[in-house]
């Protein structure tokens, strides 16, 4: 036996990772224009196609639940798919629970029961607008019978005035800030038997340069406002009083919005109506259990 006479060759750093590399990239799936993709064994870099599983057949019926965000979206959508069978429903709170936040709202069920041939359906498929209000509606109302300070009413009324329409804000305003001036001053309410109306006398104690010596300020005590009451809608017109206290010399000015549920239902009523109109369907009062 001889003895080799030469050390052995031994591969070198860059022909290992070279090796390497080739090895990693037969592990790595092959993507072949035509085929299916496939990885190569690297035993015997044997190609095996990979085998996805197909798309699920397609359900017999359509099974969808959408939340549209105004009255057009809802409209449009009810449209494009409703039926002989479609029915639409409208769910509204008690009148309490209206002013207290909470929103009417519209179901339309688009796949509902064959009433004629009566013939159950599957009732999957369903789309709801939700009736949200306007932010002039929350404002008012927020105020209404809360007793406002002279800086408060004065706030308010300059983020409000385009809601308003008799008085006229600009007037509201010279009032309140006439007051906010006068806070020195006494103020003395007194019944105008003529009119009826009430007026603020303001002492000799004003502030000079605000008032001339005992001018008297008639004091408006109703006030009309235009406003949309859902986002969106049309525009209505509503009457507040207005009360006027000076105990201890400070003014508080309350807002009393007159009966909101009346225009707040007209409101609700009248989506009813444009949205019944929009799809040529009866809408039932009610909602699915």
């Amino acid at each position: 036996m001889s003895i080799p006479t030469s050390n052995p060759v031994l591969p070198k750093a860059v022909e290992i990772e070279a090796l390497l590399s080739t090895g990693r990239q037969l592990s790595n799936p092959i993507q072949l224009t035509g085929f299916h993709p496939s990885v190569a064994i690297p035993d015997d870099h044997k190609l095996i196609s990979l085998n996805f599983m197909e798309d699920a057949p397609l359900p017999d019926h359509i099974k969808a639940r959408l939340q549209l965000r105004d009255a057009a979206s809802f409209v449009s959508y009810v449209k494009a798919y409703q039926s002989p069978q479609t029915r639409v429903l409208f769910s509204s709170p008690t009148v309490q629970r209206l002013l207290a936040g909470e929103v009417a709202s519209f179901t339309a069920l688009l796949d509902y029961h064959d009433a004629q041939q009566q013939r159950p359906a599957r009732v999957a498929h369903s789309a709801r607008y939700d009736c949200p209000y306007s932010i002039e509606w929350l404002a008012w109302l927020a105020v209404s019978g809360k007793g406002l300070k002279q800086e408060e009413f004065i706030n308010f009324v300059e983020a409000n005035g385009p809601d308003i329409v008799l008085p006229d804000s600009a007037t509201l305003l010279e009032m309140a800030h006439n007051f906010e001036s006068s806070s020195a001053g006494q103020l003395a309410f007194k019944i105008d038997r003529r009119t009826g109306g009430r007026v603020v006398n303001i002492s000799e104690e004003i502030q000079a340069g605000v008032w001339s010596e005992g001018k008297k300020i008639p004091v408006p005590e109703a006030m009309v406002i235009s406003i949309p009451i859902l986002d969106g809608g049309a525009e209505y017109e509503l009457n507040a009083r207005l009360s006027w206290l000076a105990p201890s010399g400070k003014l508080t000015i309350t807002i009393h919005v007159h009966r909101p549920h009346i225009v707040l239902r007209r409101a609700l009523a009248d989506a009813r109506e444009t949205i019944a109109a929009g799809l040529g369907l009866e809408i039932l009062t009610g909602q699915l259990l």
